[in-house]
């Protein structure tokens, strides 16, 4: 039974590290792409697009990453 257990326990664990990286690397993303334009002085309605669009890039190819490769 223990076995089964540890195998549970490490199978969820292994879920929410991935779960939990990829929520950063997206929040990260639109955190840093809107300060960027922030500096450059880009109209908010043109740097909330822009920071969403990058941020749809970078969680693609992160989901990718975490998600799909062995």
């Amino acid at each position: 039974m223990d076995t089964i257990t540890e195998a549970l326990t490490e199978g969820l664990n292994n879920a929410a590290t991935q779960f939990i990286s990829l929520a950063l690397i997206i929040g990260g993303a639109y955190i840093i792409a809107y300060l960027l334009l922030s500096f450059i002085r880009v109209p908010k309605e043109i740097k909330n697009i822009l920071s969403s669009i990058i941020t749809a890039i970078a969680g693609y190819f992160a989901y990718i990453e975490i998600f799909l490769t062995v």
